[in-house]
């Protein structure tokens, strides 16, 4: 994989569809990627603490979330990949931090945990995992 350097484009640049943030193997930082990363982890597609780097967990993230809102699934956060978490935060307001540093988001109005802690959950319910 070439180096690509994200810090060419501000957030703003993106929105507007100029450029787009992908994996870059020298991780150089980016404020728009920092950005981007907290956005994801905000709607329950966890980066880690963002860091403005784009590396391979980073990589998966993106390619996770833009499978789940049918995306174009390249690694490419462009315009639509990085407008989804916005319009994803609003639709999810009814979630709630159950507790500490890593606590659960449950929608309690929808019986629903938000999206990589349902994925862990359906998969634990599918391998008949009760409690």
């Amino acid at each position: 994989m070439a180096s690509y350097d994200n810090s060419r484009y501000t957030y703003q640049n993106v929105l507007k569809g100029n450029g787009y943030y992908q994996q870059d193997s020298a991780l150089k930082y980016s404020e728009g990627v920092k950005t981007m990363q907290t956005k994801l982890n905000k709607v329950g597609f966890w980066c880690g603490t963002p860091d403005g780097k784009f590396g391979a967990g980073t990589d998966t993230v993106v390619r996770n979330f833009q499978d789940t809102y049918n995306l174009t699934v390249d690694g490419k956060a462009g315009k639509a990949t990085l407008l989804k978490p916005d319009e994803v935060s609003d639709a999810s307001a009814g979630f709630t931090k159950t507790s500490g540093n890593y606590g659960v988001y449950f929608d309690s109005t929808n019986k629903k945990f938000m999206h990589n802690q349902q994925i862990v959950y359906d998969r634990l319910k599918g391998a008949e995992f009760n409690w």
